[in-house]
């Protein structure tokens, strides 16, 4: 479980990567979704953007003005990948343990 904390910019970036070798994202589409995980509810549509078609990198990102709406609870991510011919690749789902901040602006 990763632990963030609400109200802060969310920015997962990282490389989607198959058995250890970058996955080439030329032609796809990149779409993330973040849920709670004790009822599944929909909380934000995800910025998304494919960084580096070739290398695999990719970003996954919310603004602090969003990220301190969400519930302090835990949550669920995953990436979809839609390549032009509509095949869907979806990624392992990541948990988000989203905490309250301590210190308020």
């Amino acid at each position: 479980m990763v632990p963030f904390k609400r109200g802060q910019t969310f920015d997962f970036s990282g490389q989607v990567m198959n058995k250890g070798v970058p996955y080439p994202l030329s032609g796809y589409t990149l779409e993330a979704d973040i849920r709670t995980q004790a009822n599944f509810a929909f909380v934000q549509h995800m910025i998304c953007s494919i960084l580096d078609a070739t290398t695999g990198m990719i970003r996954v990102y919310a603004p602090a003005d969003d990220t301190k709406k969400w519930l302090a609870m835990p949550h669920l991510l995953d990436i979809r990948l839609t390549d032009g011919a509509g095949n869907v690749l979806i990624s392992n789902t990541e948990e988000i343990d989203v905490q309250d901040t301590v210190t308020q602006g």
